[in-house]
């Protein structure tokens, strides 16, 4: 049997270790889940071509969903990641990530510039120099959370 752990960075090899000694193997491609509740993750397990990396969250500029991919964007680098948008809204530290539209998420620490713009939305430069839209959806909710 193979699960896949999602659980925060201490409790990882913890529960690897014992899953092993249980037969049972710790594997990303896994279709059942191991859940730790009430825990902002400290890494991601992302992919590139055909290996697996766990990705500290706060190396994460933008997370962006296109249809069924779900890319993480770094400095240096891109990856895709196995969860849904809305799975990875809710594991995210809430005081770090913020939705800003319904295909993006931002690292809040990772944003440049903020631009206003006309009919309420925000244009946000972020430290890879994307630039991405805050639409008029999430505006106010991005507004009151950034405390302006």
């Amino acid at each position: 049997m193979k699960v896949r752990l999602i659980v925060s960075e201490k409790r990882y090899k913890e529960l690897e270790e014992e899953l092993k000694t249980k037969g049972i193997e710790v594997d990303e491609n896994a279709d059942l889940e191991v859940r730790e509740r009430n825990v902002d993750l400290d890494y991601l397990i992302v992919k590139k071509q055909h290996y697996f990396k766990r990705l500290k969250t706060s190396e994460i500029i933008l997370i962006e969903s296109f249809a069924r991919d779900i890319v993480v964007h770094t400095i240096e680098d891109q990856y895709k990641v196995n969860e849904r948008l809305k799975q990875l809204e809710l594991l995210l530290d809430a005081r770090y990530f913020i939705r800003i539209n319904k295909s993006m998420i931002v690292n809040k620490d990772k944003i440049k510039q903020i631009i206003p713009t006309f009919a309420s939305k925000f244009v946000l430069v972020l430290l890879n120099d994307q630039r991405v839209e805050v639409t008029r959806s999430y505006y106010y909710i991005f507004k009151e959370e950034l405390g302006f």
